[in-house]
C-alpha cells in the first residue's frame, strides 16, 4: 500500500513537471549563422521516401521532421532589385533537438549546416542564405531533424514558413514561398501543370527545379499560349540534389506550362512585376489519371 502511495506521488509530480514544461513561455531566437553539420547519417533516397510514406500524420497536419523550401534567394536580381529570404521555424515539442539544413544550388548538395531547435521556441532568419550559409545566389533547401542527425527521430516536429522579399523606394514586396504547407514532388507519373502565366514589357516569369533525386534529372517545360499553341521549350539537366531556374522568353498571356520529367523533382513558376519586381510564386497543379 505504501509502494503503491510512493508510485502515484511520482507519477502525479511527474505530471505536473511535464505539464509546467509545457506551459513555458514560448521563446524567440534570432537566428544566426550556422556551424557546419559533421556527423550525418546515410540513407539512400528509396528507403527515405517509405519512411516518410510511413509516417503517421495524428498530431497535426502540418508539423513534420523534414521540410523542403524549393527556391529561395541572395542575389541581385532584374531592374534594380535585390531579392533575400525570410525564414521562420517553430518547434512546438517538449524536444530540444538538431535539425539538419542542407543547401542545394546549380552543382548538387552546395553545404550542410546545424540548427539547434530549443524546445517551444521558435527562430527567424531575415537573410537565411546570407546570414545562416554565407550564401550568394539561388537555391533549395531541406530542413531534417529525423533522417540525417545522429540521434534523429520521428516525433521531433517543426514548421517552416519562408518568403522571397525585395525592398523598394515603396516599401517591402515579399513572395511566399512556404505558407507551413508543404510542396509536392512531381513523377512522370503525375500530369503537371502551371497555369495563368504572363511575359510582357510589365512582367516576367521564371520557371524552376530541384532535384530530390540522387540521379541527375531531364525536365521539359513546355510553354502554351492561350490559345494551346507550343511557343517555348525549356530544357533543364539538373544533377542529383540539384537547383535551376529559367526565364520564359516568349510573350505570353494566360499561357501554361506543361511539365515532363523522368525523376521526382519539385517544380516552381514565378512571375514578377517589372516595375515593383512584386512577386508571385506557384507551384504545378497535377493530375493522376
Amino acid at each position: 500500500m505504501i509502494r503503491f502511495r510512493i508510485v502515484a506521488v511520482l507519477v502525479w509530480s511527474l505530471g505536473i513537471s511535464m505539464r509546467l514544461r509545457a506551459e513555458e513561455p514560448m521563446r524567440f531566437i534570432k537566428g544566426g549563422e550556422l556551424q557546419k553539420l559533421e556527423l550525418t547519417t546515410a540513407i539512400d533516397d528509396d528507403s527515405k521516401r517509405q519512411a516518410i510514406a510511413n509516417l503517421p500524420r495524428q498530431k497535426s497536419d502540418f508539423a513534420y521532421p523534414i521540410w523542403t523550401v524549393p527556391t529561395m534567394a541572395n542575389v541581385q536580381g532584374q531592374f534594380g532589385a535585390f531579392f533575400k529570404t525570410r525564414l521562420a521555424m517553430f518547434n512546438p515539442t517538449t524536444f530540444s533537438f538538431v535539425v539538419a539544413a542542407r543547401l542545394f544550388n546549380e552543382n548538387g548538395l552546395a553545404d550542410t549546416r546545424q540548427i539547434d531547435l530549443p524546445a517551444n521556441s521558435f527562430k527567424v532568419w531575415d537573410d537565411f542564405l546570407g546570414t545562416a550559409f554565407g550564401y550568394t545566389g539561388g537555391g533549395g533547401v531541406e530542413f531534417d531533424s529525423w533522417l540525417i542527425p545522429v540521434g534523429g527521430s520521428e516525433n521531433f516536429d517543426f514548421f517552416v514558413t519562408a518568403e522571397v522579399y525585395v525592398d523598394s523606394p515603396n516599401g517591402r514586396y515579399k513572395c511566399t514561398v512556404l505558407n507551413g504547407i508543404q510542396p509536392q514532388t512531381l513523377t512522370g507519373l503525375r500530369r503537371a501543370t502551371s497555369i495563368g502565366l504572363n511575359v510582357n514589357a510589365n512582367e516576367r516569369t521564371n520557371l524552376g527545379v530541384l532535384n530530390d533525386a540522387s540521379a541527375t534529372a531531364n525536365v521539359k517545360a513546355e510553354v502554351y499560349s492561350d490559345t494551346g499553341q507550343l511557343v517555348e521549350t525549356l530544357t533543364f539537366t539538373v544533377p542529383p540534389k540539384g537547383w535551376a531556374q529559367q526565364s520564359v522568353t516568349a510573350n505570353i498571356t494566360n499561357g501554361r506550362v506543361e511539365w515532363k520529367m523522368d525523376n521526382s523533382i519539385y517544380a516552381w513558376s514565378v512571375s514578377v512585376d517589372n516595375r515593383s519586381n512584386d512577386g508571385s510564386l506557384m507551384y504545378p497543379t497535377y493530375y493522376v489519371p
